[in-house]
């Protein structure tokens, strides 16, 4: 359907609490519509899509299956999960572990192509949103119960501008969108993960009158920290003064 092909890409203070108290779900999420250095959800999801969308479709991070493109153009305090334009994936890749992590369950992206005016692009896009049906979202096997995933709409607070290039994934000429586009859709906004280790989030959901749906799992290796970079460096190079020296003749 090319209409969802264009258009879609797949917390309250006592569900955090439930959250933080399992051992097994160490990163937590953020309330909805909370606000991260400076900047709501909703907008950061403007920047997740200009993101997305930047990269041609041979390299871009949506169409990657097994997450080797995943750290393309990742700039500032939020590291961009991918989604996907239905199906499903299973990608390994680091994240900084001292970054957010914006991950997209299940979303909608409306520009002029769709209406004639901003406040038509603007309703499309809230049209595009308000079937979705299904969300699921799970971390190290625990899963978030779906009624408060709901709670987690995210929309834009205004207009914003957003660059195609060539050979990109919309599959329409390139060019520069400016202040006219509009997101809306469920988001999660996860804490740095830190020095927690290895972690696998499974993420998606979807709109069942349009037998659309979006399945996507992650194994999340965090990069390791400065300091215990530092500190393998010190025990490899004791280990190599350690060693026996060859004699010269």
């Amino acid at each position: 359907m090319r209409y969802a092909r264009c258009k879609l890409v797949g917390c309250p203070v006592a569900l955090l609490s439930v959250l933080l108290a399992s051992p097994l779900l160490e990163a937590s999420i953020l309330e909805p519509h909370a606000v991260v250095e400076g900047k709501a959800i909703g907008d950061w999801a403007g920047d997740w899509w200009n993101w997305a969308l930047f990269e041609s479709e041979a390299t871009n991070p949506l169409t990657d299956m097994t997450g080797e493109d995943a750290g393309r153009n990742q700039f500032g305090p939020v590291f961009f999960m991918g989604g996907l334009f239905g199906g499903s994936a299973v990608r390994t890749f680091d994240v900084p572990r001292d970054k957010y992590l914006l991950v997209p369950l299940v979303n909608a992206l409306s520009w002029p192509a769709f209406a004639d005016t901003l406040e038509g692009i603007r309703n499309d896009a809230r049209a595009t949103a308000d079937p979705i049906d299904s969300l699921f979202f799970k971390m190290d096997g625990v899963e978030v119960p779906e009624t408060d995933l709901f709670n987690h709409r995210e929309e834009s607070s205004d207009f914003f501008t957003f660059v195609l290039p060539p050979g990109n994934i919309l599959g329409i000429d390139p060019g520069v969108f400016p202040a006219s586009a509009w997101s809306d859709g469920y988001w999660l906004m996860l804490e740095p993960l830190g020095d927690s280790g290895a972690h696998t989030i499974e993420y998606g959901g979807g709109i069942s009158a349009w037998d659309f749906s979006v399945s996507v799992k992650v194994q999340l290796i965090p990069e390791p920290s400065p300091l215990s970079m530092a500190l393998a460096g010190f025990v490899g190079v004791g280990l190599w003064r350690g060693l026996p020296r060859r004699r010269r003749g």
